[in-house]
């Protein structure tokens, strides 16, 4: 299910960049957009690199405070994925690639992201372990000891 998700997400993608494409050789000469193209790869493959080996560079120099080892490794991650995202030939792509390289964007997206993630791991862990039969949803607690039954002598019955 997720390939099939992955492989639809892929696909659309190539289908705007294409119509985007289309609607911009109709304003803009084709040679220019091939032009803007190789720019914007070459311009943020090395603004993401700069970026990556920045806070990575960062993150060896912080002690072991969680809170900036999780927006270091944010940031690399982030730019990583701008300069993913700006290698692909396109402008949807770019656009969101350049959004990447900026970082109060990364953790605004970083925030979203870890929101929806945590929410659909808490749905997933509530529906697995929730019992269909509980119509009211007691939960009792309380402690349980095994002791053998007196009048079994052969100790055939199972313990209760």
């Amino acid at each position: 299910m997720r390939s099939f998700f992955f492989l639809t997400l892929l696909t659309s993608i190539a289908f705007i960049e294409i119509f985007l494409f289309i609607q911009a050789s109709s304003y803009i000469n084709v040679l220019t957009i091939f032009a803007l193209t190789i720019c914007t790869a070459l311009i943020g493959l090395s603004l993401a690199k700069k970026q990556l080996i920045s806070a990575f560079s960062d993150l060896r120099h912080t002690g072991n405070t969680k809170g900036t080892f999780l927006n270091h490794i944010v940031d690399g991650v982030g730019a990583l994925g701008a300069g993913f995202l700006l290698l692909m030939p396109g402008f949807c792509t770019d656009l969101i690639g350049v959004l990447l390289l900026v970082p109060p964007m990364r953790r605004i997206l970083f925030s979203f992201g870890s929101q929806y993630f945590l929410e659909r791991i808490h749905t997933h862990h509530s529906q697995k372990h929730q019992t269909s039969n509980d119509a009211d949803d007691t939960i009792i607690e309380g402690e349980f000891k095994s002791a053998p039954n007196p009048e079994d002598i052969n100790k055939t019955k199972p313990l209760t």
